[in-house]
């Protein structure tokens, strides 16, 4: 599924942040990224600009 992205939050590849709309959006999403590699460590937080949630591999 393609996300839109947030227009404020870049992540530390220079490129704009997917927007997880709800945390059952941005928990699927995690599982689905660590089924694919399972040594991938993610977490999610809140967009500080109000634009639903992120995901982040600081933990």
């Amino acid at each position: 599924m393609a996300y839109r992205k947030c227009s404020k939050c870049k992540g530390l590849n220079g490129q704009f942040k997917n927007i997880y709309p709800s945390i059952n959006d941005v928990l699927s999403a995690i599982r689905y990224i660590q089924s694919e590699n399972p040594s991938v460590r993610l977490n999610y937080y809140k967009c500080p600009h109000g634009n639903g949630y992120h995901l982040t591999e600081k933990v």
